[in-house]
């Protein structure tokens, strides 16, 4: 008796055609096809969209392109525009960015220079971009907000708020995040500002041993 994975396998002739007609195919065009000239998976059954994509993986068949010509995936609009993932996607949402779905579910978008151009002109007028951003990433030496945080005992949003009124100064990196050069004279003058404010609780202002301003 042959092995199981003998009688399973798809005849010859089935994987034939799925090589020759394949790679211009979808997948539930190539399971149309493969069931228009009488084949069947190896157990016997119709092929479908799963089938089809099985059998593509398992032999190694090409796919159609994802893109056409003057199409860009969502990743290579956000790197032109220097932009998030996230800022694009949100547009495919709210339909001011225009895709069409490929055959596999991944964003396609037609990108002609007009396309192109609104896009900059709204985020030339956006207040989430952030126009400081120099698309550097962190920096030897430099702290995120959060790592500041840590090292001084104080909650996250107490740095965004020191930074925000320009108390603290920082620099925005690759995607607008916030990176902080904490010299000791700054670190210096953040414990000052902790130790005199009138907001934080006495447990947090007595471990910093100076005085100065309100926070």
């Amino acid at each position: 008796m042959s092995p199981v994975t003998e009688w399973r396998r798809t005849a010859a002739a089935a994987v034939a055609l799925a090589r020759e007609v394949g790679p211009q195919l979808t997948n539930p065009e190539l399971a149309a096809a493969l069931n228009a000239a009488g084949h069947t998976t190896g157990i016997g059954k119709q092929f479908n969209t799963t089938a089809a994509c099985n059998l593509r993986y398992a032999y190694r068949i090409g796919s159609p392109a994802l893109l056409t010509e003057g199409e860009l995936t969502p990743r290579a609009v956000a790197g032109r525009l220097e932009v998030t993932m996230s800022t694009v996607h949100a547009w495919l949402t709210s339909g001011e960015l225009a895709g069409r779905r490929s055959p596999t579910g991944r964003w396609c978008i037609p990108f002609p220079p007009e396309v192109e151009a609104a896009c900059r002109a709204r985020l030339a007028v956006s207040p989430h971009v952030h126009r400081d951003a120099d698309g550097v990433d962190r920096r030897p030496g430099e702290l995120s907000i959060a790592e500041v945080a840590d090292r001084l005992a104080i909650k996250a949003d107490v740095v965004y708020y020191w930074a925000s009124r320009g108390y603290l100064p920082t620099r925005r990196g690759r995607a607008g995040r916030r990176w902080i050069d904490l010299t000791p004279e700054l670190e210096a003058a953040c414990h000052a500002r902790i130790a005199g404010s009138y907001k934080l609780t006495e447990d947090v202002k007595a471990a910093h041993h100076t005085e100065g301003i309100a926070v």
